[in-house]
């Protein structure tokens, strides 16, 4: 069975010194000195890749943290948030978790996102791009966009740690969930260029304490030291995690070639993305089950999209999004993770075309 994706996480080897450190601080959770530690590490990582200086505070998971990034905005209750259909549901339900209003919109049909030049047709206070499927989003463009027209922007980027920049006025939100490019088993990070907005969302995670009075409507949304360790033992492995996605990406690329008659996500940013999915150019779950058939595990991520999704249906107002609904029946994601070979994607690919042709 070619598994769909496989997590990449340290070995208990490589968690043992950090853990030993807990044993020694006795200090679990509540801001500890690892979770302080991965911060700044995280933000040193971002500021690298924006060329500015990016401050970051870690919460439990990166759902957590765009409920947090929009209540830190302070924005009044009922918000309209710009969303794009082609998403995966936590993106809109921490909008409604949070007090507001999610507006679906489309997506460019080239590179499958949320743009500058879409939001700017839409009627809505605040705008959430999606770095979909970890394809990282143009952040110097959303800041323009942001400062022309007073709406803030928070970037989903769950699933683009390592590429996605953050720069200007925007937010963005990062997951470390076990199955992204870079996971620490669960948790999320809110990155920033705003100090003072993050004070806000750190308080927040701590049900809004300040001086031990609960001053904000905050939750507890805070990393755990075991977390931190996981992801501080994590980074020491940063460079082989990047350098297997961008093998798997090229390797990918190179099979599909020739395949006729599917399609591939722009390159844009030009980074390798966090899974491998396609337009297969027809029915995505016929496909599906003919690769089940011969042992490849296939996902249709964010299919169906989110106007589809009972919890969120009361929110769709019928506006036709035409390249949300074409892609929705013909996406489809192929295996993905660091322990598969050139072999295996050759295998997978060969079977895929097998199927496109005869199935």
């Amino acid at each position: 069975m070619h598994k769909l994706l496989v997590p990449d996480l340290p070995l208990s080897a490589n968690l043992l010194p950090w853990l030993e450190r807990i044993d020694t601080n006795r200090q679990y959770s509540n801001f500890g000195p690892l979770v302080g530690e991965l911060e700044v590490a995280f933000g040193d990582w971002l500021s690298r890749i924006s060329d500015a200086r990016v401050h970051c505070v870690t919460v439990n998971t990166g759902t957590s943290g765009l409920e947090l990034a929009l209540s830190a905005l302070e924005l009044p209750s009922g918000s309209r948030v710009l969303v794009p259909a082609l998403t995966f549901p936590a993106s809109a339900l921490a909008v409604v978790r949070a007090g507001h209003i999610p507006v679906f919109a489309d997506v460019d049909a080239d590179s499958w996102q949320l743009t500058p030049s879409l939001a700017s047709e839409m009627a809505c206070d605040v705008v959430m791009p999606v770095a979909t499927y970890g394809l990282a989003q143009d952040v110097s463009e959303w800041d323009r966009f942001s400062l022309t027209t007073g709406r803030p922007v928070v970037i989903d980027a769950a699933s683009a740690m390592g590429y996605q920049a953050v720069r200007g006025h925007v937010i963005v939100v990062f997951s470390l969930h076990a199955t992204k490019p870079f996971g620490c088993g669960e948790g999320g990070l809110v990155a920033s260029r705003d100090s003072g907005l993050l004070d806000r969302v750190k308080r927040l995670s701590n049900f809004g304490f300040h001086a031990w009075r609960s001053e904000l409507p905050g939750t507890n949304a805070k990393l755990s030291e075991y977390a931190a360790a996981v992801g501080l033992a994590q980074l020491e492995r940063r460079s082989h995690i990047l350098s297997q996605r961008q093998r798997l990406w090229d390797s990918y690329r190179e099979a599909l070639g020739g395949v006729q008659g599917i399609r591939l996500q722009a390159d844009g940013q030009g980074n390798p993305r966090s899974v491998m999915s396609l337009d297969v150019g027809k029915n995505a779950q016929a496909v599906q089950g003919v690769l089940e058939k011969v042992g490849i595990e296939t996902r249709r991520w964010y299919c169906p999209p989110l106007y589809e999704h009972p919890a969120l249906a009361a929110y769709g107002d019928g506006v036709p999004l035409p390249i949300t609904q074409k892609l929705s029946a013909r996406l489809l994601g192929l295996p993905f993770h660091n322990f598969l070979t050139d072999d295996d994607i050759r295998f997978i690919v060969a079977q895929l075309e097998m199927a496109l042709k005869h199935g």
